[in-house]
């Protein structure tokens, strides 16, 4: 893609003074697509009227679609999203072996307790509490 580069000269200034080497700029458009992708340019091209009309759903997961292009974004949102939940998995485990120890082990008559959904578990060693 041809990237498009002018100069722009300031002029008649207001509320400011232009210095005597702050009067040009350059301006580079690298690419001419609209913000954040081009499945609404119709309408962003049209006013802010047009973009209110746009659901501000649809825009904000075209913003994450536009992200999702950007070199190691996808790789380490996921590395991100697995991590993340490790409190979860240990929020999870704190919470059975409580259950555990409550139910199993503290119990005059020692019941069943499902650590996993479909695995259900009693003492370790039968018949002795203090050994599990």
């Amino acid at each position: 893609a041809a990237t498009l580069e002018f100069k722009i000269k300031l002029s008649e200034p207001q509320n400011c003074v232009l210095g005597q080497f702050l009067h040009t700029g350059r301006v580079k458009i690298i690419n001419a697509d609209v913000f954040p992708t081009n499945k609404y340019a119709e309408s962003i091209l049209k006013g802010p009227e047009e973009i209110a009309k746009i659901p501000p759903l649809n825009l904000l997961i075209e913003f994450m679609k536009m992200n999702w292009d950007v070199p190691n974004v996808p790789r380490l949102t996921l590395i991100y999203l697995i991590l993340d939940q490790m409190a979860n998995v240990y929020f999870y485990f704190l919470l059975n072996v409580t259950m555990y120890i409550t139910d199993v082990l503290f119990a005059e008559n020692p019941g069943t307790v499902s650590l996993l959904p479909g695995v259900h578990c009693s003492l370790f060693v039968p018949g002795s509490p203090e050994m599990s």
